[in-house]
């Protein structure tokens, strides 16, 4: 659990929203309150099981409790089903104004608020015995959900310096300042929860042969499969990832033939291998994650808006999605479609499992394709929206917990050291598990991938990652080139070690080898260097110089050729 960090909004707003009297029956204009729960430990509760059906069938789950079960407990109230409309000053039935991916905002009668919130948690502990949800309301005027504008109170007891503080921080309207106020308080209760959930396991009790966490409870016999003993939970979701077909591969089904006019059949791997074999035993494992969502979410002038952002945002997923996957794996000769695993898709949030040699075309027009249909959105001047995603490639018999904790680091990463705004991805092709058991950040900075020259004060990283789109573009079009560049295998391994020696050995076993091919295959050669920059006075082939010294005063150099050597065999 990562700590809570002090803002000023917390010292502000958490004693007027969590610290406040208990609302009145009912408020001038509407006795209502905004609504707001957020799920936790999902992903774990998806990756307690190492088997694609086990895997498959808790995303079922999931996708279940999100999209009908919580919309089920309003509705269960009498409260209104469609999502937000034109509010009228006598309506206090309220109204969802977004659902999906695990996530709830509402309008609720405030006499019922309470209990909503307690129906809410109680929800998936009960079907998981690990996710939970969070919910909190506020109360909430039909004004203030219409996005007037209304007096905000500054808190009693500030310091001069405090006061101007507060007022820089206001919000513009009642809804972003609601909205503000929402987000932290769901923040403080996640944090500020005391206990989670728990299945007692005897130690003389036989452990679930799926998760190893909780009591055997029954035997499981599936087809083609040996007995083997599951707890409640990971019977029920293998029993449902057997029988049934991803949702989500469902619904790209009825994408296809409604926008292409193909009939297809849903595809439905019974495990990871069969992604795998049509890439020699390997798969592509892609993160996909929006930058910048929730200030666009933030500067909403009225809960209207901020539905029909969030509705915008869930589209634009979908289709970024549904377009890349039909795009890279639908066979035009044969009708068919490449078998792949959409883990699941919500709001900005991407997973899903595909053959490797189709990954980083799958994870590249995703994030194009997204933000194409966010270029129309900018906030305070800055660039519109955008998706930065974390692909992993590895072998089909790797642990799919750890491939998806790898992806995870590769998302943050791609995020946190883009050299400029807007998406990127970072990739990762494992050719060994010992991998798996280091850090991202440990292999990045290792001897392998960066070399440091202290006596000239000069870092050659051997490594370009990660690469925004037009970048990964040119990657993959000069790996495919190079496939048709001979160099035998003796050559490449010698290639790699002379990288690692430093730039000038690099630079001379380049210009070396390069001689040494025909005029065609040192025109290939050329028309890449070319293409990065490699030629003075930028750099050297095959070496880029990086702009402006490093914090430490280092001079940098990076090359993408080690890249493109370990992709070679992933591209088409």
């Amino acid at each position: 659990m990562e700590p809570v960090e002090l803002t000023l909004w917390s010292s502000l707003v958490l004693p007027l929203v969590l610290n406040q009297e208990p609302p009145p029956a009912t408020l001038p204009g509407g006795g209502l309150a905004l609504l707001s729960a957020d799920t936790d430990r999902t992903q774990e509760f998806v990756f307690q099981s190492a088997r694609l059906p086990e895997i498959r069938g808790a995303s079922m789950h999931l996708d279940e409790l999100n999209r009908d079960k919580l919309l089920a407990i309003l509705t269960a109230k009498g409260l209104l089903t469609g999502f937000i409309a034109p509010l009228d000053e006598k309506d206090e039935k309220g109204c969802v104004v977004y659902a999906g991916g695990g996530s709830l905002l509402a309008l609720v009668p405030l006499n019922l608020a309470e209990e909503l919130c307690r129906e809410i948690e109680a929800l998936y502990p009960r079907k998981t015995d690990i996710a939970t949800i969070t919910a909190v309301t506020l109360p909430i005027t039909i004004a203030q959900a219409r996005g007037l504008h209304a007096p905000i109170s500054q808190p009693t007891g500030l310091t001069a310096a405090d006061q101007k503080r507060f007022a820089a921080g206001v919000h513009e309207t009642a809804v972003q300042q609601l909205m503000a106020q929402q987000a932290l308080a769901l923040r403080y209760r996640k944090h500020a929860k005391t206990s989670l959930p728990h299945v007692e396991t005897d130690p003389h009790a036989r452990q679930c042969q799926s998760c190893g966490r909780r009591p055997a409870s029954d035997v499981y016999t599936f087809a083609n499969e040996p007995t083997r003993y599951f707890c409640r939970v990971c019977g029920e979701n293998g029993r449902i990832g057997r029988a049934n077909k991803s949702w989500w591969n469902e619904q790209f089904v009825d994408w296809a033939e409604k926008n292409h006019r193909v009939r297809l059949i849903a595809p439905k791997a019974n495990d990871l291998h069969e992604i795998g074999k049509v890439s020699n035993g390997y798969i592509g494992y892609i993160y996909a994650d929006g930058n910048g969502i929730g200030k666009l979410l933030e500067v909403s002038d009225s809960l209207a808006a901020y539905s029909r952002l969030s509705q915008k945002l869930d589209d634009a997923t979908l289709t970024a999605v549904y377009s890349a996957l039909f795009q890279n794996l639908y066979q035009p000769q044969t009708g068919d479609v490449l078998p792949f695993e959409i883990i699941t898709i919500g709001g900005d949030d991407v997973l899903l499992i595909v053959p490797a040699h189709t990954a980083l075309p799958v994870a590249r027009d995703i994030c194009a394709g997204f933000g194409a249909q966010m270029a129309d959105l900018a906030v305070d001047k800055q660039p519109p929206p955008s998706m930065s995603a974390g692909v992993v490639i590895a072998q089909d018999s790797n642990p799919i917990y750890f491939i998806h904790d790898l992806a995870r680091q590769l998302l943050q990463n791609a995020k946190k050291n883009a050299r400029q705004p807007g998406a990127h991805l970072d990739f990762m092709a494992l050719k060994s598990q010992s991998t798996l058991a280091t850090s991202l950040r440990d292999v990045r900075k290792s001897p392998y991938l960066q070399v440091n020259h202290k006596l000239i004060n000069e870092r050659c990283l051997l490594t370009a990652r990660p690469y925004a789109l037009a970048d990964l573009d040119k990657l993959l079009r000069h790996t495919a080139a190079l496939k048709n560049v001979s160099f035998a295998p003796g050559q490449l391994h010698q290639m790699r070690r002379e990288f690692q020696n430093g730039r000038f050995p690099a630079i001379f076993y380049y210009l070396y080898q390069r001689t040494r091919l025909s005029s065609e295959q040192r025109h290939t050669l050329r028309q890449i260097e070319t293409d990065w920059g490699m030629v003075e006075p930028d750099g050297a082939p095959p070496w880029i110089a990086l702009p402006g010294p490093a914090a430490d005063g280092f001079q940098e150099f990076t090359t993408p050729w080690l890249d493109m050597l370990d992709l070679r065999e992933f591209v088409a």
